[in-house]
């Protein structure tokens, strides 16, 4: 059965179903959906340690696919039952690898009355859904949740009932508010209400009170600058101004330069597929989190197509710079550095430093 997103939470009030699916560009969704069907499923008296966890990359052979099915259909010593998750992605052409089709034909094969599985993949088209048999049919076996952005309105009242979760009361000004602050990223509301929960803050707050938490001077996290130093959309003077706030909530300045160091490191990565003639394909199927979310691979190789090796080179050279004055104790020096990093990271030729 095909379902709205939004509807699987009264799904899960009622009897549980063999096999969920869902279908999100969201981590946030597929984590949170994930862990509210395993809880429904413990509270249900399935064993909290009767949880098989699969990732799609650990499919590469028939062996791979036996290990799945045993573990489908084998009950452990203690447990009568079992719950499987698997994590899919899609491959070249937003097509299903056929290994992956295969994975879910096993899951078909296997589904019994002491199996519970729980599947998450990116959002699909009709067209995708209905081209891959196998998934079709569990589609009708159990539920298949689609997951589609949510636009202003229906995110603050999203993040009011995340806030009420937390025990905090938001009206709709304080929850747009956060909306608007975040940029609408679901990881990270959820994250900022989780730290206003940490405060001590509960029940109602206004908003005076909400923004001596969050301004658009301090609502950046640690992993926001790995992303500015690749985003060309990103300013340099608002990679500056994420500088100066990520330092005044506290972080190191070796925070930052990891940071930036991991954002320089995929960069070169990319870039030295490209040199070659190779297609970028393989990076982000490989990558953790961005074999999951399409806009994100657009926005990483797009930054690898316009900076030449050379260019990384010299940035590079220059961050390592940074964190050798930063381990001997010369902070001033090394984030006058790092300033520079910000503005010729959009302006490789633009030089203030002398190397």
């Amino acid at each position: 059965m095909q379902i709205n997103g939004n509807e699987l939470g009264q799904y899960l009030k009622k009897d549980l179903s063999p096999v969920y699916i869902i279908s999100s560009n969201e981590l946030f969704w597929q984590q949170f959906y994930t862990k509210q069907i395993l809880n429904t499923a413990f509270s249900k008296g399935y064993p909290q340690d009767s949880v098989i966890r699969f990732t799609g990359d650990m499919f590469k052979s028939k062996d791979d696919l036996s290990k799945l099915a045993e573990a489908c259909t084998s009950i452990g010593l203690f447990a009568d039952k079992v719950i499987v998750t698997i994590d899919l992605e899609k491959g070249n052409n937003s097509t299903f690898k056929a290994i992956h089709q295969e994975v879910l034909s096993v899951i078909d094969e296997c589904l019994n009355d002491s199996l519970l599985v729980v599947i998450t993949l990116p959002r699909l088209s009709k067209n995708e859904i209905s081209s891959c048999k196998p998934l079709s049919t569990l589609v009708n076996k159990g539920l298949f949740a689609i997951f589609y952005e949510l636009n202003e309105s229906q995110l603050t009242k999203h993040v009011k009932t995340m806030a009420s979760s937390y025990g905090i009361i938001l009206d709709d000004l304080e929850a747009s508010f956060l909306v608007s602050s975040y940029e609408g990223n679901l990881t990270s509301l959820d994250q900022i209400l989780q730290k206003l929960q940490l405060c001590g803050i509960s029940g109602k707050i206004n908003l005076d009170e909400l923004k001596q938490h969050v301004s658009p001077s301090n609502h950046y996290s640690i992993f926001d600058i790995n992303e500015a130093f690749i985003n060309t959309a990103i300013t340099p003077n608002k990679r500056l101004v994420m500088l100066e706030a990520l330092m005044g909530d506290g972080f190191s300045l070796n925070e930052i330069i990891r940071q930036i160091g991991t954002a320089f490191t995929s960069l070169y990565e990319m870039r030295n597929l490209i040199e070659q003639g190779l297609p970028l394909n393989q990076y982000f199927e490989s990558h953790k989190l961005l074999k999951y979310v399409k806009f994100k691979q657009d926005m990483y190789a797009k930054a690898a197509s316009k900076i030449k090796l050379e260019q990384l080179r010299e940035l590079i050279s220059l961050l390592s710079k940074a964190d050798l004055l930063c381990r001997n104790f010369d902070e001033k020096q090394a984030y006058i550095i790092l300033r520079e990093l910000a503005v010729r990271i959009s302006n490789p030729n633009k030089k203030f430093i002398d190397e």
